[in-house]
């Protein structure tokens, strides 16, 4: 079931851990979700956000899940520009069911945007608020 904008504002605490952390991988284990391993101090976390219609979802996860075929093009990218990032925030949008993981590495600010609705969702990453790629067109 896909979560709701009051069981997301309760998991903030729970994703806050990630701030201060740098990403170290990004996967794709299925066409509709992205797994991310932020390092913090002592020990990795992991994050999983599902975009399946009905299973729109953002929480930390146990355990390492494999990539499944050929990464996409936009997992490609998020490799490419967020891996080694330094995560500097998360946030959501008051009332309603987007996530936002605030980013920086070298000169550039990134910001990967996790939106959903009851049929189904998508992941942006944008760069100074310009949309750089998406998982889904």
């Amino acid at each position: 079931m896909t979560l709701t904008s009051r069981e997301l504002e309760l998991l903030g605490p729970e994703l806050e851990e990630l701030v201060g952390g740098s990403v170290r991988e990004v996967r794709c284990p299925s066409g509709s979700a992205l797994w991310l391993e932020v390092r913090v101090p002592g020990r990795n976390v992991r994050v999983l956000l599902e975009t399946a219609p009905n299973l729109g979802r953002v929480h930390l996860v146990t355990g390492k899940d494999a990539q499944r075929g050929r990464p996409t093009a936009f997992v490609m990218l998020l490799r490419k520009h967020v891996t080694g990032a330094r995560v500097l925030a998360t946030s959501q949008l008051t009332g309603d069911r987007h996530w936002r993981l605030h980013l920086a590495q070298h000169d550039a600010t990134w910001t990967l945007v996790f939106t959903w609705r009851r049929a189904g969702g998508n992941i942006f990453l944008l760069e100074d608020e310009a949309v750089r790629g998406s998982l889904h067109p």
